[in-house]
């Protein structure tokens, strides 16, 4: 199989999900719940929401048992998609929540190509995995933490790639102006195995941000600043079409109550600087970056979708439910 076709399957899959630059398992950076999408990642600071312990496991405690299950498709016959469950724990002290979630990214069948002869008639299949198991904690009103364990596995044709690695964070009210914010370090770990000879960074990244509600107005908005390991394992402020910048993400969830619900319908928009690196000379240039979902609760289910365009790459459309049981 051509090395090519590794390399282009990576720089999509990566670039279609908001990475920057080539890295190993793009799929432990994607933003799998519908609210994450639609926010762009910048929910960070939020405490105790479901779904939050992908983005930042202090976000996981909820005190509730909950399932979840999102899909999204994208360009070609990629897809991907996310099971989770969380799980109170009994504590007289604390209020703590155990859980996990497995997360995959998957290409399709896809043409086997040789060097020098073009494609061949062979078929082959290629996925890449997250299994987290995760606690998160209340120490007070105030603080929430949370760690996460993560194993990552890839597989391409008759190659694998494996590795490890963890996700840690805080949030903390500040209790000035409604304002709270949220620190975490995202895939702090090592490849284990790589395709072939080939062994590339992880995707680790910390971000740093806050969110605030507003006073006379039902909405929450949120931003946040990303910084990324290079391949070196230098810590530097994420680079955007290849050049030093400043990466951020920022979001707002407003809500409308629905006559007839007892809950708030919501409506979130987000952008991401990441987008810059998408845009590739199409009429939808404009909006590359931009992320737009709605949500619905109805009784013990969340119901929630987004849509984020992605220039020549193809609209995502994420679709995810969460109950409380």
């Amino acid at each position: 199989m051509r090395a090519s076709v590794i390399v282009m399957l990576l720089i999509v899959f990566s670039t279609s999900l908001f990475a920057a630059g080539r890295t190993a398992f793009p799929v432990a950076k994607t933003l799998m719940t519908p609210r994450s999408l639609a926010l762009a990642g910048a929910a960070i600071a939020d405490q105790t929401w479901a779904g939050g312990a992908g983005l930042n496991p202090a976000s996981g405690v909820n005190g509730e048992r909950q399932a979840g299950f999102s899909y999204a498709r994208h360009s070609l016959d990629l897809w991907s998609g996310q099971l989770s469950a969380s799980f109170p724990i009994p504590d007289n002290r604390y209020v703590l929540t155990s859980g996990f979630y497995l997360s995959t990214f998957n290409f399709g069948e896809l043409e086997k190509s040789e060097r020098d002869l073009g494609l061949t008639g062979e078929t082959f299949t290629a996925a890449e995995y997250v299994f987290a198991g995760y606690m998160s904690g209340a120490v007070n009103d105030i603080v929430t933490w949370g760690l996460s364990l993560k194993y990552l596995y890839g597989e391409l044709d008759e190659e694998s790639a494996s590795g490890g690695a963890v996700d840690i964070g805080v949030t903390w009210d500040t209790g000035w102006h409604n304002i709270r914010l949220g620190a975490v370090g995202r895939n702090l770990g090592k490849q284990f195995s790589g395709y072939g000879s080939e062994e590339d960074p992880m995707p680790s990244e910390l971000m740093i941000g806050g969110c605030r509600t507003l006073d006379h107005m039902p909405m929450t908005l949120h931003i946040a600043a990303i910084f990324a390991a290079t391949g070196e394992e230098d810590w530097t402020v994420e680079e955007l079409k290849g050049n030093p910048g400043f990466g951020f993400s920022a979001g707002s969830e407003f809500s409308i109550n629905a006559e007839g619900l007892n809950k708030p319908v919501f409506v979130r928009l987000g952008y991401h600087s990441r987008g810059t690196g998408m845009q590739t000379g199409q009429s939808l240039d404009a909006i590359a970056g931009l992320t737009f979902g709605l949500g619905l609760n109805m009784g013990a289910f969340d119901f929630d979708y987004t849509y984020a365009p992605l220039g020549a790459l193809g609209d995502v459309h994420r679709f995810g439910i969460i109950g409380t049981y």
